[in-house]
């Protein structure tokens, strides 16, 4: 397996908690800061739930946001979410 792109999101401290992206990397990385309300998508339901989620199949999968494109430069194929705690 080899990754092409990945970042890592922090919860803010204001209310209401969001993720904001600290850091990320691929091939055509959008240099926007990317803010995700926890809940949303796969990554806010991973933050929400503590729960790490492999996604085999991006195609196939409710939670997974449409914004991956704009953020990294590809369309994903797969995807993995993992809580740091």
């Amino acid at each position: 397996m080899q990754g092409l792109a990945a970042s890592i999101l922090l919860i803010s401290g204001e209310a209401p908690k969001k993720l904001v992206m600290a850091a990320a990397t691929g091939p055509h990385v959008s240099e926007q800061q990317r803010v995700v309300v926890i809940d949303e998508g796969l990554v806010g339901w991973v933050a929400s739930t503590a729960k790490s989620q492999l996604v085999t199949d991006v195609a196939q999968h409710e939670q997974v946001l449409t914004q991956y494109p704009a953020i990294y430069g590809m369309e994903p194929h797969s995807v993995i979410a993992v809580p740091l705690i």
